[in-house]
């Protein structure tokens, strides 16, 4: 289920059944605040959420990791739009493909984390359980395996 964060109001109860069939869930936000302790994917910015006090940048720092869709009539140029007179199929999608691109890039920030947890661990034992419980879930593995390089130089053997 994805979560998105919309203001009261934006979407009709009829479009938010039709949403919520097709996966999507809603938090109702009036100001940045609200997003505190919601784990929300997708932020839907309507004039009906900006104020003085609650402009742009303050939800963009609230919603941090979330995708922010800009309402078509106040959206920028080179920003995600939305629109709540489209059709429900079509809100969908361009809401799952927000959501689709904040988690791609929350699983690329895991893979970068453990790249460097692996490439600065040399115990084999650690490096094995680090590869089992962190590589394995994000790359979908069921095995694992690691091996070691003897230089036949004299040197120390690598993993």
């Amino acid at each position: 289920m994805t979560l998105v964060a919309a203001a009261s109001g934006y979407f009709s109860s009829e479009q938010l059944a039709a949403l919520s069939k097709r996966g999507l869930q809603f938090a109702v936000v009036q100001a940045p605040a609200d997003l505190s302790g919601k784990n929300c994917t997708v932020l839907c910015l309507s004039p009906g959420l900006l104020s003085a006090e609650a402009d742009p940048a303050r939800w963009q720092a609230a919603a941090a990791d979330a995708a922010i869709i800009a309402d078509e009539s106040m959206a920028q140029a080179d920003a995600t739009r939305i629109s709540n007179s489209w059709p429900p199929a079509a809100i969908a999608g361009a809401l799952h493909l927000a959501a689709q691109g904040v988690r791609e890039r929350r699983q690329w920030r895991a893979l970068g984390e453990l790249g460097v947890a692996l490439a600065g661990e040399r115990s084999p034992q650690a490096l094995h359980a680090l590869i089992l419980t962190g590589a394995r879930p994000l790359a979908g593995c069921d095995a694992t395996g690691l091996f070691l390089i003897d230089k036949q130089t004299g040197g120390d053997g690598e993993l």
